[in-house]
């Protein structure tokens, strides 16, 4: 007979490792700084491309749900804090669907290399995400899943007046090939941060 469903979830909360969470909140407070740094410069590039107010509202959620998500993640044990935990997940496709929208809308401007920058910055936000957020794989699928999507639906809204069928096409095949490189950087780097903990716990 199968298990209910909130019995399932519970189960895969037990499975959570505290030490995990811990391994992925010092990992992405390590480079807090920096990534808001960076982060900042890329919105205020942004705002060249497409008007100021987008880029502050994408801004203000991105930054507000990239804070709190890192507090919420202090001494987390998901088991003991299941909605804060499902909170965690929530505001990182929050912040990720943030920054992301506003790639979208560079990417539909008509402004030069405005679609050069929306898909350069976009390569490097998924290697970002596949090398931060490995820790626990559940936040990297969530990063990730939200950023493809947007990226899918940048790429197929007013794609005639961007190029032919020939054209759209391609765009989805390298969307497709870039799903599968960064599904194995996610895998693989999540492997090395195993390792190496269990190395760690072994000596």
């Amino acid at each position: 007979m199968p298990q209910p469903f909130a019995t399932r979830i519970q189960a895969y909360l037990d499975s959570i490792s505290a030490e995990e969470i811990a391994r992925q909140r010092a990992l992405l407070a390590e480079a807090s700084s920096l990534r808001g740094v960076m982060t900042g410069l890329t919105y205020a590039l942004a705002a060249l491309l497409i008007p100021l107010p987008y880029v502050l509202a994408c801004a203000a959620v991105d930054f507000a749900a990239e804070y709190a998500g890192l507090a919420l993640l202090k001494r987390l044990v998901p088991a003991k804090a299941p909605w804060r935990y499902a909170a965690t997940l929530g505001l990182i496709i929050l912040s990720q669907l943030a920054f992301c929208t506003m790639l979208a809308l560079a990417y539909q401007s008509k402004a030069p290399l405005a679609q050069a920058f929306a898909a350069g910055v976009m390569t490097l936000t998924l290697l970002q995400l596949a090398s931060t957020r490995v820790v626990h794989r559940p936040y990297a699928a969530a990063g990730l899943s939200t950023s493809f999507l947007i990226a899918l639906i940048a790429i197929s809204y007013d794609w005639q007046s961007r190029s032919g069928p020939a054209g759209l096409v391609f765009s989805y095949v390298a969307l497709g090939a870039a799903a599968y490189f960064i599904y194995s950087i996610v895998l693989s780097n999540h492997a090395l941060h195993d390792g190496i903990a269990r190395e760690r716990a072994a000596a």
